[in-house]
């Protein structure tokens, strides 16, 4: 009768065992899963903020040149108009 019962503590014991090692397993798959999807989102996030600095950069050096051609356009067309009027006076 004893050497039963010590047979069934040992198979509860075993299915125990079993049941927390399938467990730990089963949990340590999905963490590893969860850490390489959340390597991968900050990866790609460095990239979209480097993309994203690298365009406000641009569009600050296109307005740069948008504004200095602005000036020397302006400038032009100011030294055109006291040309015509020096034209206009000497005609």
């Amino acid at each position: 009768m004893a050497d039963k019962i010590y047979r069934i503590v040992t198979l509860v014991m075993l299915a125990c065992i079993g049941l927390l090692m399938w467990i730990a397993f089963h949990y340590y798959g999905k963490s590893v899963a969860q850490a390489d999807s959340l390597a991968t989102a900050m990866q790609q996030k460095k990239e979209a903020e480097f993309i994203t600095k690298s365009q406000a950069l641009s569009v600050g050096i296109f307005n740069q040149i948008a504004g200095a051609t602005l000036d020397v356009q302006k400038a032009n067309v100011s030294a055109s108009q006291n040309r015509q009027v020096i034209i206009k006076t000497v005609l």
